[in-house]
């Protein structure tokens, strides 16, 4: 997989900049893992026990969580990942073998029985430096799970300002990465404190089966962005090119006040925008002859929503409306009348919205 990264054709697109770096840094990291993996084997995979807090085991989970944290941040955030913030975070990486290595050779390794000897290992540099290590990696993965969940967040959020409809989009098939990172960290936390050739294999079956479907997950990501590149990467808007300069001044004024607003949110109810089959933001923007940007800015302060959240609602409350005027139609068609693509998205996105199916809340209310 680490030559496939290499290899693998990305369309020319200068956004997918950030993507193509990621590429060729996940190919140095799964080969130089490979290689790791093939040194365990041929000296390490025949001992029985290979010592609480190994180093090298340490080393190596804490180097990966560093990578693929990064790789996915350089995808969530364009911004975030700065050449400072590299070196910031891999410092700390550097010290510790610097130092461990420095009083393996002063003062030699250092072994404990189990985890019940714990306090023998205090009286050695080695294994205190060991032990500290490890504390480091868990406080690594506690952190880096927060900083990946938080620009998830985000980058959902983004998505969310954009479309109406996001279940198309395989959005929880790229963001389980996430999860897939930190339930993987948490488990190589865990063998680590169970340093035993038994466990030891699990672990690196587990590692084979993760890196290979973070691989395929990750190298169908450019089928993902070519559909949420234009919520992700804005171009500056130029409202003059789109309105005359008396209309432009006039919206610009009116856009500022509460009674402009319900005056737009008239005209996309009366105009039944919402019910469009996938309506995006800048679709609505255009209908309306505004900047997609104040639109979103109107949305997100007026309704306290986002554009997902707000055009579905608009959505569910029009499927009540034909619920009740027409008791013949069937959900299928329910749906199909207010937006919606797939009857089961209706369905999930209407019991979210009200807390009742659609069948419960028309037998309560028809």
């Amino acid at each position: 997989m680490g030559v496939v990264f290499w290899i693998v054709p990305v369309a020319t697109n200068k956004h997918l900049d950030n993507y193509r770096i990621s590429l060729k840094i996940l190919s140095v990291d799964y080969i130089v893992m490979c290689l790791l993996n093939l040194y365990l084997i041929l000296f390490v995979w025949d001992q029985h026990f290979i010592g609480y807090f190994n180093f090298v085991r340490v080393l190596m989970c804490s180097t990966q969580t560093y990578l693929f944290t990064f790789v996915m941040l350089n995808l969530l955030d364009l911004k975030y990942v700065t050449y400072k913030r590299l070196y910031r975070n891999i410092l700390p990486l550097a010290i510790f073998v610097f130092v461990y290595v420095a009083s393996l050779l002063i003062y030699g390794n250092f072994e404990i029985d189990s985890l019940a000897d714990i306090g023998e290992g205090f009286q050695h540099p080695t294994m205190i430096i060991r032990m500290l290590f490890f504390v480091y990696f868990t406080a690594q993965l506690i952190y880096y799970s927060y900083l990946l969940y938080s620009n998830v967040r985000r980058f959902e959020n983004e998505i969310e300002n954009y479309f109406s409809d996001t279940h198309q989009l395989s959005l929880k098939s790229f963001l389980g990465l996430y999860v897939a990172l930190v339930v993987f960290g948490i488990i190589a936390m865990l063998f680590i404190l169970l340093p035993f050739s038994s466990y030891n294999f699990i672990l690196t079956i587990a590692s084979i089966l993760f890196y290979f479907l973070f691989a395929i997950k990750f190298i169908n990501y450019p089928k993902l962005f070519v559909v949420i590149e234009p919520a992700i990467y804005l171009e500056p808007e130029n409202d003059s090119a789109e309105l005359t300069e008396a209309d432009d001044n006039r919206l610009l004024n009116a856009q500022r006040s509460r009674s402009n607003w319900i005056s737009l949110k008239n005209s996309i109810i009366e105009g039944k925008y919402y019910i469009k089959e996938q309506i995006t933001l800048e679709e609505m923007a255009q209908l309306l002859r505004v900047s997609r940007n104040k639109l979103s800015n109107l949305i997100n302060s007026e309704e306290k929503q986002n554009f997902y959240a707000w055009i579905n609602y608009l959505r569910i409350e029009h499927a009540k409306t034909l619920f009740l005027e027409h008791p013949d139609y069937t959900i299928g068609q329910i749906a199909q009348q207010t937006g919606f693509s797939e009857a089961a998205n209706f369905s999930r996105t209407f019991k979210k919205v009200t807390g009742h199916t659609p069948s419960d809340w028309r037998t309560a209310n028809t």
